[in-house]
């Protein structure tokens, strides 16, 4: 008999305990695929196809790098003017304003306010830059110090006037670099020595600067979303009673990746994920119409598919983009729209079944959409296993038929 899936995999520290939803949460349907949009056009506004585009969105994120062009700066009044065109189409869509967490940009008001004092030093007291070794290197930007309430405070009143001084346009806050920087160094920085509990100190500092953010702007709009990208505190934390945010960003939804966020299957935390927070679930080096020279017999966008609705709760949104390799810009994959993401879904009719015996997972929906996601037949350490969304507008994503899993069921069932 299939058993019901309970997969508790706490992603917040116990303190955190009070919903985390705004008063006004973004839109939110079951009727079909609930996607959402985080992108930006470096050479300048987007246009009005684009911006069009954007509006199909419940929630959009303008990236810190739009409309570069000649002058740089400051990336808050361009979020704005992107702002303005979206809810010119669809007053309903929820634009956020992007702030790294970790970065000192240089093209944000931010960069001239904080001054050296108030920025990352090693050990001997010389001034740390991303890039001067690591994954990154040559970037060559300085970095916030969070572990000093005064950059925490700058941080978050720069972030914090964006939304003030624009309401009914910016709804919230998209908080990049949320994860443990104290393991991030590991990869960016290996060449960096730090005082003993320096980067402790930064970590929790950091985790309550975006709690505090999420109150401070609450305050402000009732629609106050803050999504923190790959937050996710562990241990004790310290933070004040009552501390929280909106929701978490996974990056990068894969079931064994290393890049930023600790090794393991995210399948069970997206299922385990508190139903009162948002969950963006992103997918990269997607392709809709081939096979991407995967060589797992499907696309990691059939598989991904298939994984976020075995897993996603309400405000859950999912996005796959990029044929090769990461991007931000529409130009990566977030102009693209999936024929799926128009295709009938409904309310799920309970938690996701997993047989332990053959690792099959499935469920069901209202409209009669199924789901499997058979980890048994996984060739692939990367891939979930073999996708089969049988869609009740007859359509099927990944394997070809689901024979196999509906006699399974029946035999189960009899």
């Amino acid at each position: 008999m299939l058993q019901a899936a309970v997969v508790v995999v706490g992603l917040l520290n116990a303190v955190l305990v009070r919903a985390a939803l705004p008063a006004q949460p973004p839109p939110f349907s079951w009727a079909t695929v609930p996607v959402f949009m985080h992108s930006q056009n470096k050479t300048g506004p987007f246009n009005d196809t684009a911006l069009e585009f954007m509006a199909r969105f419940p929630i959009v994120t303008i990236g810190g790098g739009q409309d570069l062009g000649v002058k740089k700066c400051c990336n808050e009044e361009k979020v704005v003017v992107a702002a303005r065109g979206i809810k010119a189409y669809n007053k309903s869509t929820r634009v956020l304003y992007y702030q790294n967490a970790l970065i000192n940009f240089p093209q944000v008001h931010l960069n001239s306010t904080v001054d050296s004092s108030l920025l990352l030093h090693d050990k001997d007291g010389k001034l740390v830059s991303l890039g001067q070794c690591g994954h990154m290197h040559g970037v060559n930007h300085t970095l916030f110090d969070h572990s000093n309430p005064k950059m925490r405070k700058a941080w978050i009143d720069n972030a914090v006037e964006v939304v003030r001084k624009n309401p009914e346009l910016i709804d919230g806050v998209f908080c990049d670099r949320g994860g443990s920087f104290a393991k991030a160094a590991a990869i960016d920085l290996p060449c960096v020595e730090f005082e003993s509990g320096k980067l402790r100190a930064w970590d929790v500092g950091h985790w309550q600067m975006i709690a505090d953010l999420q109150e401070a702007v609450q305050q402000i709009t009732k629609t106050a979303v803050i999504i923190g990208n790959h937050v996710a505190p562990t241990g004790p934390m310290n933070l004040k009673k009552g501390s929280d945010w909106s929701g978490k960003m996974f990056e990068t939804f894969l079931p064994v990746s290393t890049n930023y966020v600790p090794p393991g299957d995210q399948l069970p935390v997206l299922i385990g994920m508190d139903s009162q927070r948002i969950a963006e679930v992103h997918v990269d080096y997607c392709s809709f119409d081939q096979k991407g020279g995967l060589p797992a017999a499907y696309t990691l966008y059939e598989q991904s598919l298939a994984a976020f609705l075995i897993g996603a709760g309400e405000y859950s949104y999912y996005a796959c983009t990029g044929n090769s390799n990461q991007g931000w810009g529409m130009n990566n994959g977030w102009d693209q729209w999936s024929l799926d993401y128009s295709r009938p879904l409904g309310k799920p009719l309970g938690l996701a079944a997993h047989n332990t015996k053959t690792n099959v997972w499935h469920r069901k929906f209202a409209s009669g959409t199924q789901v499997w996601l058979d980890g048994g037949a996984d060739d692939w350490k990367a891939g979930w296993g073999t996708p089969c969304i049988q869609w009740a507008d007859g359509h099927t994503t990944g394997k070809n038929g689901c024979d196999k899993y509906y006699s399974a069921q029946e035999s189960e069932s009899s």
